[in-house]
């Protein structure tokens, strides 16, 4: 926000009705700006404090539900996502009366603040905006964000207490209006810039085999899930760690890596394949004579379930493998139905995430 000049018998423009020299003036190291954003601050704090105190159950209730959704995650998990879970419930659940509980602190609180700006400020938190994008802009007090899923360009305001923000960067952020910008509500939360293009693709793939028509819905649903599960998308399984049945299973799950790394393809799908490789080796303990084959396999199989980068038939895939095309059917086959019951819960956990949210609403 710019900084204002006033003279010292003007009305302050902080919108508290006193004069500018007995309010934002009184002392000349102190501007307008850094007073309502220090009063911004605090509201914030005292929203979470609102929450917490008056609604505990409410909020620990939804907290044991979503752990038991977030697949995998340990006590450090835990403690982050109790810290966040707060302000994410309190901006997005609305309780038995259809209220949410920062529209109950806005109605609460409302009366008490006395700058107009601010109040117009809180007046304005009605509504939150859950935000899964890429910063396309950085500054040392703004930020523009942009929304992977829907496009939309938030210009963020940051407050002396900010750190650093790397253009480029995968972010999620709960957002709130700060007259005509947003604030966030409390942080941003930055991945790895090494695989923003993963992410981006994983967010979307998310929406598309949610069943949601809005995405800004879906997102508001499932941040906190997204928040947990984006960042897998960025990382491929230590192999070494498996223990094959054979070094010729080991050897499809190393073909098949390279070679989807060498096609272009995201991390997030790679591992989805050895995922599905290593689930099959489980169950069947298998000897793999011929790795090739069970990679033309793997591939297609891959290429069936989600949006690859370059997408080929069972002929072209045999081509490259040096085996027929009814061959690769023949061992996709064999391989899809030992493990189709992992691929059904792979999409009943993205079901599962959905429908807790929806249950919860």
């Amino acid at each position: 926000m710019p900084r204002v000049k006033v003279s010292r018998n003007e009305p302050c423009p902080c919108g508290s009705g006193k004069k500018y020299k007995k309010c934002c003036g009184s002392k000349d190291t102190v501007s307008i700006t850094d007073v309502i954003d220090h009063e911004i601050l605090e509201l914030q704090k005292e929203a979470r404090m609102f929450a917490i105190k008056r609604f505990e159950y409410e909020i620990v209730d939804d907290f044991e539900d979503l752990f038991q959704v977030l697949d995998g995650a340990d006590e450090e998990d835990e403690d982050f996502y109790q810290f966040l879970h707060p302000f994410w419930f309190l901006v997005f659940e609305p309780l038995e009366d259809g209220k949410t509980i920062m529209q109950k602190f806005i109605e609460y609180k409302l009366g008490k603040v006395s700058r107009k700006r601010v109040r117009a400020i809180l007046q304005s938190w009605q509504d939150g905006y859950a935000v899964a994008g890429v910063i396309k802009e950085y500054q040392n007090d703004s930020l523009i964000i942009e929304d992977t899923l829907t496009g939309r360009r938030f210009p963020v305001v940051l407050f002396e207490h900010s750190r650093d923000y790397e253009e480029g960067v995968f972010a999620f952020a709960i957002l709130h209006h700060y007259e005509d910008k947003f604030t966030v509500f409390p942080t941003l939360f930055e991945l790895s810039i090494k695989h923003t293009v993963d992410y981006e693709a994983f967010i979307k793939s998310e929406f598309l085999n949610s069943g949601y028509d809005s995405p800004e819905e879906f997102l508001a649903d499932n941040f906190l899930e997204m928040m947990y599960e984006t960042p897998k998308a960025g990382g491929l399984l230590d192999l070494s760690s498996f223990e094959w049945p054979s070094n010729g299973a080991k050897t499809v799950a190393e073909i098949f890596e390279k070679d989807m790394k060498a096609a272009g393809e995201l991390n997030w799908i790679i591992q989805m394949g050895v995922i599905l490789w290593m689930e099959y080796c489980k169950q069947t303990n298998k000897k793999i004579q011929k790795p090739g084959n069970y990679v033309a396999a793997l591939r297609y199989l891959v290429s069936t379930l989600s949006p690859v980068n370059v997408e080929l038939t069972q002929k072209q895939i045999g081509e490259i493998y040096e085996i027929p095309a009814n061959r690769v059917s023949s061992y996709y086959s064999e391989i899809y139905f030992v493990v189709e019951d992992q691929i059904g819960s792979m999409f009943e956990h993205e079901r599962m995430n959905v429908g807790h949210s929806l249950e919860i609403t």
